[in-house]
């Protein structure tokens, strides 16, 4: 069973890393923050939109990040949030080098990457035992 990330949790955490990092609270655009957050769970024709746990986490990157719904700090809460769901949804352990994840999401904010990309980096993360 997918363990998803709910709004009120992505606003703590937005809130959180703003007081530890810097820079201002607020949301710009609720349903764009909505959106962001019900794309893993996209369902057409009875069947996810999203297939994999990469999928789904692609998604959430992807989607908060590009719908800036927040004042400020939008890549460090899509990239938590994210970070997060792949944690408690992964079935096997994994490592994400810090300077990769970065150049990742600046990759998204400026355009150049794609979720097929994020999907393929989540899944290269993973060890392949636990």
């Amino acid at each position: 069973m997918i363990s998803y990330i709910s709004y009120q949790y992505v606003l703590e955490t937005h809130d959180e890393l703003i007081e530890e990092y810097g820079g201002r609270k607020g949301i710009l655009n609720e349903g764009l923050l909505r959106s962001a957050l019900e794309m893993p769970k996209q369902r057409f024709d009875g069947r996810d939109l999203y297939r994999t746990i990469f999928d789904k986490t692609a998604a959430y990157l992807f989607h908060l990040i590009q719908n800036h719904p927040f004042v400020d700090g939008n890549k460090r809460t899509a990239s938590m949030t994210a970070m997060i769901f792949f944690a408690s949804n992964s079935k096997k352990d994994f490592t994400i080098v810090d300077a990769d994840y970065q150049e990742l999401i600046l990759g998204v904010a400026k355009g150049m990457v794609m979720k097929k990309e994020i999907a393929a980096f989540f899944r290269k993360s993973q060890h392949k035992s636990k």
